[in-house]
């Protein structure tokens, strides 16, 4: 069952099932998705531009400018009555204003005649609530008032659970009674009839004038608000007629409170707040254009994240690019839903169908994921083994291919539920094996381009036969491989390029160790021909490259490093070649001219080995094992940090060997002499890290001061050459 999920077709089923998870999280419309989805309600209103309205309307209200003149709110109705004077050229004057406020019988009688005179106000009420926020009754305008206008409708809307109001009731069910809402009021005087109301399975179908449209089963519809918006007036400038009564001919006027501690203030969304009276005229421009949002069916919900599901799938299958084309199939979804809220009033969220495409695809990934990790475990074993084919330890000659395969391939296996047959067998031998029911393999390709061939018997099983590189000259090898079942081709292609791979890096190593042995062959020519000038010198590169080594691992450098800096060991005199016989050979001191010659041996050697590109840790040795930390040594005159740790090392393994060796022109010297000897020359020839390290290699850190004389004063290190 495992093998199954790492093929295309289990990877389709359960892409399905997550899909199918994911149409059911939209189906259930979850609450965490609803403030973000109202979020891009919101921006996607603020950006369409529904038809105009056939009816022009204007807002007056009650600003700080009013307030500041007039006096503080609430004011005298006789001042209501001389506005409705001033609008009587409007076609409706809707007065969001309730009237709580006590007043004389004169202006109470005044305000009724006149709006019943005029024929043309509609008056809000508003809904008194209970304690848990439900309305338990109606608060109309005072009696004279609420027999004179031509209609009343309810003022009060309710906010989404973000605290964002974006519906306004058509209609208020409160016992047994229905009462409109002041856009409603004002659709049916200018329109006179009621718009026709059918029930529909997720709310109600109303029969407006520009269309039938739909709203929610609260009876509530979508406010569109629109920007800059409305005209709207300052109440004292119209009763001083600062603002023309002609202005408002064939207009709904609204008129309302906006000043501080008298108006309820509404956010819509995006940061803004408008004034009531503002919230209540963008209502009834929504109901009298028809631009109504209506929610998508649930089904196209569904088919939406199907769709994206499928897409998501197939984008994991694009290498390289898989992500940029999921981020572009989501991007045009969302701009799919833009579209359709704009020019059709359908609202289609467009985070729901996400969430099971991004589900999908990421279960797609995962999965493939998985499959990838069983590629980089079986690479990470192939890594692995030809880093120990790579070990200096090992040795080809007592290790073959086929023992090399038969000790790795457990842990394979454990991650592939591949099984090695052969390892390295001829086509004959793996024919003559009988187990695939008398079928003959051949070694034509596929279209896998493996070099190989799948054969499946009748079990069930799988065999791969696998060319492999000529390990042995002149006959062909291959690796038989068999697995029950299905697997991707990535796990199999994978196995094949592990098997290949050690087998050509096998064949490399042994190339590369016969390189090795002729390489060494020649380094010990070169360290023959400069033992046999010198030959009191002799076994003198030996000795310096071992003691070089010991040092060089005892400070922790690589391995890389420290077959360099063995290899300098030996090469560091090569430069003796050139230094004529007379002069190597003298049994006295040499004289000043004599000195020139012998010190130019390590420029020579560093031009004799320039020219095989030898490791800068080698050349580095050749050429500063004679330099001194003071700068005073040769041929280069380097000081201090100038100086590489190959030729630190072998400063002091050159000196020591020199020091404690019979010389032409010096005896053997005592473990003490040459003791001191060292500790006189650190800090301006040695290390001084390094020349402790080194004494405690050789034991010379016996008895040792604790505050050695250091610098030029302690006694002078002998000539050595």
């Amino acid at each position: 069952m495992g093998n199954f999920f790492r093929t295309k077709l289990g990877l389709v089923f359960l892409t399905v099932i997550a899909g199918v998870i994911g149409a059911l999280f939209v189906y259930a419309d979850p609450a965490v998705l609803s403030g973000p989805a109202w979020s891009i309600f919101d921006i996607y209103q603020s950006h369409a531009d529904p038809p105009v309205p056939p009816q022009k309307m204007a807002i007056v209200l009650v600003g700080e400018k009013s307030v500041q003149e007039i006096g503080a709110w609430p004011f005298p109705r006789s001042l209501h009555a001389r506005l409705i004077g001033k609008l009587n050229l409007a076609r409706l004057i809707v007065l969001d204003i309730i009237f709580p406020e006590n007043s004389t019988p004169e202006d109470d009688a005044w305000l009724s005649a006149l709006a019943k005179e005029s024929g043309k106000v509609i008056a809000g009420i508003q809904l008194a609530m209970d304690a848990q926020g439900k309305p338990e009754d109606v608060v109309p305008p005072y009696k004279e008032l609420a027999n004179a206008v031509l209609d009343m409708g309810i003022v009060n809307v309710h906010a989404e659970s973000d605290g964002i109001y974006r519906d306004y009731p058509l209609v208020w069910n409160l016992k047994d009674q229905t009462y409109p809402s002041i856009p409603l009021s004002v659709y049916v005087e200018i329109n006179k009839k009621v718009p026709a109301l059918s029930p529909l399975k997720n709310g109600y179908l109303v029969g407006l004038e520009s269309g039938p449209v739909q709203i929610d089963k609260d009876f509530s519809f979508k406010i569109h608000h629109p920007e800059p918006g409305f005209p709207i007036y300052e109440y004292v400038d119209v009763l001083r007629e600062d603002v023309k009564p002609e202005v408002f001919r064939d207009t709904i006027v609204f008129v309302g409170v906006n000043a501080s501690g008298a108006s309820d203030y509404f956010s819509i969304g995006r940061g803004r707040l408008i004034p009531g009276s503002s919230f209540i005229a963008n209502a009834t421009q929504t109901l009298f254009s028809g631009w109504i949002p209506y929610p998508a069916p649930t089904w196209v919900a569904l088919l939406s994240a199907a769709i994206l599901c499928a897409l998501g799938w197939l984008s994991s299958f694009i290498q390289r690019w898989g992500f940029a084309v999921i981020i572009i199939i989501l991007v045009g979804w969302v701009g799919l839903t833009y579209l359709l809220f704009i020019k059709s009033m359908i609202w289609l969220s467009p985070l729901p169908p996400i969430l099971p495409a991004l589900v999908a695809t990421g279960v797609s990934a995962l999965f493939r994921l998985k499959i990838l990790s069983v590629d980089w475990e079986i690479q990470r074993i192939s890594i692995d083994s030809l880093l120990f084919l790579g070990r200096q330890d090992f040795d080809p000659s007592k290790t073959t291919f086929a023992d090399f395969l038969w000790n790795n391939w457990s842990e394979i296996e454990k991650w592939s539920n591949i099984t090695l047959v052969f390892p390295l067998a001829s086509l004959e031998e793996i024919n003559n094996a009988g187990f695939m029911e008398g079928k003959q393999l051949s070694s034509s390709r596929t279209k896998a381009n493996l070099g190989a061939s799948i054969i499946t018997s009748k079990t069930g099983i799988r065999h791969l036969l696998l060319e492999l590189p000529e390990l042995e000259s002149g006959e062909k090898h291959y690796s038989l491989l068999a697995w029950h079942g299905r697997l991707s081709v990535e796990v199999v292609k994978s196995v094949a390029a592990l098997i290949l791979s050690a087998a050509m890096h096998f064949k490399a190593l042994e190339e590369n160790q016969a390189r090795k042995e002729l390489f060494y062959g020649l380094i010990d020519v070169i360290i023959g021909a400069v033992d046999a000038k010198d030959p009191t010198t002799a076994g003198h590169s030996r000795r310096v490259a071992d003691l070089s080594k010991e040092l060089a691992e005892a400070v922790g450098v690589s391995d890389k490093e420290l077959d360099d800096i063995h290899l300098g060991g030996l090469l560091h005199d090569v430069g003796k070649i050139g230094i004529p016989d007379y002069i190597l050979n003298k049994p006295g001191k040499l004289d000043a001219s004599e000195m020139a010659i012998m010190r130019s041996h390590p420029g020579i050697g560093e031009e004799l080995m320039s020219r095989i590109k030898l490791p800068e840790a080698i050349m580095k040795a050749i050429v500063e094992h004679h330099e001194r930390l003071d700068g005073r040594g040769y041929p280069k005159g380097l000081k201090d940090h100038q100086l590489s740790l190959p030729g630190r090392i072998l400063k002091i393994a050159d000196v020591y060997d020199a020091l404690s060796s019979k010389r032409q022109y010096k005896e053997q010297m005592s473990n003490e002499n040459v003791r001191e000897i060292l500790i006189a020359g650190i800090g301006t020839d040695f290390d001084e890290s390094l020349m402790k390290t080194f004494m405690q290699i050789k034991g010379l850190d016996k008895d040792e001061p604790e505050d050695p004389t250091l610098g030029p004063t302690a006694t002078p290190l002998p000539i050595i050459d």
